[in-house]
């Protein structure tokens, strides 16, 4: 005689394997979907802080030649306009320390730069 087996056991094994599958997807799936919010989010963030504080730096060198001169005080008579620069500008000299400056108020073209010694002839503007 045959002794014929069910397969109840194996199929409610795989029944409870699957729900449990399916119970671990549930409470994992939040957090994976919330990781992924966050960095949907974050990448915003970078693109428009990038954006927003972004800006063109430009430089222009200058070097001036003294011979003759004795005063502290130069006047560059429309260099912003020679070097198509605005007037927010930051000069400093060849070692680094900036330099007092003022802009024309005849014109605004004109950069007036107040260097503590004649002997200070490089000079680099940043705008």
């Amino acid at each position: 005689m045959k002794k014929r087996g069910t397969h109840v056991g194996i199929v409610l094994s795989f029944v409870i394997f699957i729900t449990f599958l399916v119970f671990l997807y549930s409470i994992v799936e939040p957090v994976i979907r919330v990781q992924r919010d966050k960095e949907s989010l974050l990448d915003y963030l970078r693109i428009e802080l990038i954006r927003r504080f972004s800006a063109n730096l430009t430089t222009a060198t200058i070097s001036i030649t003294t011979e003759g001169y004795s005063t502290n005080c130069v006047n560059l008579v429309y260099a912003l306009e020679e070097t198509g620069i605005n007037e927010r500008i930051i000069v400093k000299d060849n070692q680094g320390n900036f330099v007092k400056t003022n802009i024309s108020n005849q014109n605004y073209q004109d950069i007036i730069i107040n260097r503590e010694s004649i002997e200070e002839d490089f000079f680099k503007i940043y705008a």
